[in-house]
């Protein structure tokens, strides 16, 4: 029996829980990166943005090839991403920890380094780790983080938003991590001799999978400048993601072969394959990219394409637009197809 995807799993529990939310004015963003919650008295309520991550061994990371430094990093990215994708500015981090005993035993192998890699990405944004839990874990590292961020009153991001005749565009380069991952999974899916590649290419793309960059400074800009329609950040590929965002705008999207930013380091990869991989279907299909992903409508596009560039390492790229037609559709040479959903799925 095929296993259930993650959207579905997702729109069961939100049937059988979600009206409950719904109905309290205090909550907003079912289906978003992030749970918006209104705080405080009346006349002096703010809003903030909630949201949590896990990562298990062997399903999103392999102690083969990430230190615990990036499992750190990494954990805090994420997390990071989601709050960029809402606009927030981050603030808190909680952090439940489980362990197996031969970690526990030496923390100076995993523990500490973790911690280290995780403060570090937290804290270069802003945030504080302020309390967490910590259990027994029988036989792999199990690690969730949950973050809170401030948003200014009554403004921030979500997916819904978008309308045809926006601009669909994304913050940089897609496929660069799923290229990361083949490199460092190499061992067993690859031999590393069919992997020709120079030194600065192979860091790069292994950067891209075990370091991503949270645009937190872009998301604030979406927001403060009254920019995006709609916005997410780009965890599941290109193909999914979209199609989440316009789902929840109940809109479509065409998007062009010749748009999708596809980097030379990912076309070296590609060439350098002893099996052919196109670098179109890792920027389309692979995942973990953290880019954000956003609408915008087309009298604003000059105005933010003029704000994004004092935004340091964020390059926009304009994909495509949204349409009336439902499902996300690439344009080629060929013609159009569907891709949506076509991503990574958990």
């Amino acid at each position: 029996m095929p296993r259930i995807p993650e959207r579905k799993i997702i729109s069961l529990i939100l049937k059988e829980c979600g009206k409950q939310a719904q109905e309290r004015p205090d909550f907003h963003g079912s289906g978003d990166d992030c749970a918006v919650l209104t705080v405080g008295q009346e006349g002096q309520s703010g809003n903030i943005a909630v949201t949590t991550d896990t990562m298990v061994e062997g399903v999103h990371f392999s102690m083969d090839y990430f230190s615990a430094w990036h499992v750190g990093r990494k954990l805090a990215a994420v997390n990071l991403s989601d709050i960029a994708a809402q606009g927030a500015s981050p603030k808190w981090a909680f952090l439940n920890l489980g362990l197996p005993d031969k970690w526990r035993r030496q923390p100076q192998d995993f523990l500490q380094p973790f911690t280290r890699g995780l403060c570090s990405r937290l804290g270069a944004f802003g945030a504080v780790l302020a309390g967490g839990d910590t259990v027994s874990c029988p036989d792999r590292i199990v690690l969730t983080l949950t973050l809170i961020g401030k948003l200014p009153k009554g403004r921030w991001l979500s997916r819904s938003g978008a309308s045809p005749g926006d601009i669909i565009c994304c913050s940089g380069y897609l496929g660069e991590s799923a290229a990361g991952l083949l490199i460092l999974s190499s061992g067993s899916k690859f031999n590393r001799r069919h992997l020709r590649l120079n030194r600065i290419v192979r860091r790069r793309l292994e950067n891209r999978h075990l370091d991503p960059i949270p645009r937190v400074a872009l998301g604030r800009l979406l927001v403060s400048g009254g920019f995006a329609s709609a916005a997410m950040d780009m965890s599941d590929g290109l193909a999914t993601d979209l199609a989440h965002l316009c789902n929840m705008s109940k809109t479509g999207a065409l998007i062009y072969e010749d748009r999708i930013p596809v980097s030379r380091a990912l076309k070296t990869l590609c060439r350098s394959l002893k099996r052919p991989l196109r670098p179109l279907d890792l920027a389309t299909g692979g995942g973990e990219d953290y880019e954000l992903l956003w609408t915008v409508p087309p009298h604003k596009q000059r105005e933010l394409e003029s704000e994004i560039t004092r935004i340091k390492g964020v390059r926009p790229f304009v994909l495509g637009t949204v349409t009336e037609k439902t499902g996300v559709w690439l344009s080629g040479k060929n013609g159009s197809r569907e891709i949506s959903y076509q991503g990574y799925e958990h």
